[in-house]
């Protein structure tokens, strides 16, 4: 017993050497006899032999039960006890992340597995007087019971996961310095598998439990993506779903134009659950997909809509008449205007969205200057160099990205490497072409500065670059010295550096995702652009450039659904948002291969065992009792023990 017993005042363990007491008055007592003459002393010599053996076997037994009455009240002022914690002062310290992602939507054998996760939190009783939870979008510090319960009604699910490494970095924070503390972190997840490495760090600070809440069935039909293409008249949107159930044959999808359904059609899997509708050209069209489904409900709805886009503006400055940008920048999307030098109105550049110098000579310095300031508004100019260029003009207008035009080398290039990942070919190519006849040029410029390149010679130097809202070729692309005008490159380049300057409304924007949207609009001195979402007023990032408002949707709360421009309370544009669909794939971790680690399936076995440990059995009143008996059995001797 003494091996498990831990003491609450081990100090009263000096109380022992009062052993030394007993032991000396054993030792010590002296006991004197009287001597009476007897006339026949053979049959007493027996008696007395005895008697003297029995005597001290009466005194060590004496010697023995006064020790173990001290050794008992001494333990018994120690206050001994049995708990596995480690001293009477410890205590619980408790952090609960509870997972409230939408793949916790997930139907369980408690329903939602998110909604039986909070029934079985209200339910227990912690053995802690404060508790710290928090989730994938919100931190509660030092609840109590009552408080604990309050904010768990009110827990909804959200897009946001936090990675496993943030699970840990976060809990570490919050806990406390106390070293008295029985640290325990208990994680109530599904813990869905993203194609992230699960690795539990090795903490000893803290002990980590695991709550694998686990759903009946990992089957989810969801809405993966639109894609949007158009003619004269009509909009074509092909809507794409998935599965991860293998013998589902057909998915039901309906589409909706404001709350209304307007057609139905079916998904099936022989055409990978793909269809497409046609709608009409109209000034606005709100719309909706939506699918069947009985597992999560985030990813059965798919919002879009379908707005006129606004015409990007585009003035291109030549020193002689040219058309091949106008056979790129068509009326439909863009509005070109063609300037020679001379007929330049320096008044109306800020009207414009994308300028283009297009083989000048020589730059004037007005031009110069306005060109600058143009750009510090927000403009964006794409720069195409003379033959007979003179360098420090141009390199004037460079400078202002610290980039510098130097030799002119009669060398001829082949134009081979094509950066695709660059914003200007990201929505051109639907993916990487090398089978192209490579265009060439004769004479180019070398270039120095920090820059991001668009096209590159075969032997890496720059053809093509862009640094902030300055794009800039390194070679004339006339027919005298390239034939990159006929090559089929130039459209997808030049369409793309236009449609990259102006960030036109898209069917949909996915929240989480950095967004933002140009839109033609001056505002005037205290306006400001709001949007309204899911009945909620929020003031987006909004910056004024030149023609143009640049609105940014970062570190909204947005929710998915439609959503309103406004503009002194009117509206002025519409937006769709949707959630990303990366938990709708249900595929989950295997938690049981984890050392170091404990994990249950169910939150209620932990709070047992927990509360197990904190149980404290008091042992001072048994050797009290011990003391008492064997001070009374010391009595009993004395008394009748001859």
């Amino acid at each position: 017993m003494l091996l498990v017993m831990q003491f609450a005042k081990p100090e009263f363990f000096y109380g022992l050497f009062a052993i030394i007491i007993p032991v000396l008055v054993h030792f010590f007592q002296l006991r004197k006899f009287k001597i009476e003459p007897f006339t026949n002393t053979y049959f007493l010599k027996k008696i007395k032999l005895k008697t003297r053996k029995s005597s001290k076997f009466k005194e060590l037994l004496i010697l023995l039960f006064r020790i173990l009455t001290i050794i008992s009240i001494v333990i018994a002022f120690t206050k001994p006890y049995k708990s596995n914690l480690p001293n009477l002062n410890s205590h619980f310290e408790i952090i609960i992340y509870l997972d409230n992602s939408f793949s916790m939507e997930a139907k369980g054998l408690n329903g939602e597995l998110l909604k039986g996760a909070v029934q079985q939190l209200i339910k227990l009783d912690f053995p802690t007087e404060k508790i710290i939870l928090f989730t994938n979008d919100n931190t509660y510090k030092n609840l109590t019971k009552n408080e604990l319960k309050k904010i768990l009604i009110n827990i909804n699910y959200t897009e946001n996961q936090i990675s496993v490494k943030e699970i840990f970095k976060k809990a570490n924070y919050l806990f406390s310095n106390d070293k008295k503390a029985l640290k325990e972190l208990i994680l109530i997840s599904d813990f869905q598998n993203k194609n992230e490495p699960f690795d539990i760090p090795k903490i000893s600070s803290f002990n980590i439990n695991l709550i694998h809440e686990k759903p009946l069935k990992n089957i989810n039909n969801f809405i993966t993506k639109l894609e949007i293409s158009s003619n004269t008249k009509d909009f074509e949107i092909s809507i794409h779903a998935d599965t991860n159930s293998d013998t589902l044959s057909s998915i039901n999808v309906a589409l909706y134009k404001n709350n209304k359904v307007i057609r139905r059609s079916i998904l099936n899997r022989n055409s990978n659950f793909k269809t497409t509708f046609n709608i009409s050209k109209e000034d606005s069209f709100n719309g909706k997909f939506l699918i069947n489904d009985s597992s999560l409900s985030y990813d059965n709805e798919f919002y879009f809509c379908l707005e006129k886009k606004d015409k990007i503006s585009v003035l291109e400055i030549n020193q002689q008449k040219t058309n091949y940008f106008r056979r790129i920048f068509t009326e439909d999307e863009f509005i070109l205007k063609t300037n020679l030098l001379n007929e330049i109105d320096y008044s109306k550049f800020n009207s414009y969205d994308l300028i283009i110098l297009n083989e000048i000579n020589n730059l004037s310095n007005t031009l110069i200057n306005n060109l600058i300031g143009y750009k510090n508004n927000g403009g964006s100019i794409l720069i195409v160099p003379h033959n007979n260029t003179i360098l420090e003009r141009y390199n004037k207008l460079i400078s202002v990205e610290k980039l510098k035009f130097t030799n002119y080398i009669l060398n001829k290039k082949k134009i081979t490497k094509i950066n695709f990942n660059h914003p200007v070919f990201k929505k051109v190519f639907k993916r990487k072409i090398t089978n192209f006849k490579y265009p060439f040029v004769e004479k180019y410029f070398e270039l120095n500065g920090s820059l991001n390149s668009i096209l590159k010679f075969e032997d890496g130097n720059d053809f093509l670059v862009q640094a902030n809202n300055l794009f800039l070729f390194t070679a004339p692309i006339n027919r005298t010295n390239s034939d990159f005008i006929n090559s089929p490159i130039i459209v997808p380049t030049m369409y793309g550096i236009g449609k990259s300057i102006f960030k036109q409304n898209r069917a949909y924007y996915e929240i989480g995702n950095s967004s933002e949207l140009d839109l033609k609009y001056k505002l005037k001195k205290g306006d400001v652009i709001k949007i309204k979402n899911d009945n909620k007023i929020f003031i987006p990032s909004q910056t004024n450039n030149n023609s143009k408002v640049k609105i940014k949707f970062d570190n909204i709360p947005l929710k998915a659904g439609h959503s309103y421009l406004l503009l002194d309370n009117d509206t002025i544009h519409n937006l769709s948002f949707n959630y990303q669909r990366k938990e709708s794939i249900l595929s989950y971790y295997d938690i049981n291969n984890q050392s170091s680690i404990s994990s249950y399936n169910e939150l209620k076995n932990k709070i047992n065992s927990l509360k197990s440990e904190e149980i404290i059995n008091e042992l001072w009143k048994w050797f009290a009792i011990f003391a008492l008996l064997f001070l009374a059995m010391e009595v009993l001797i004395l008394k009748f023990f001859k």
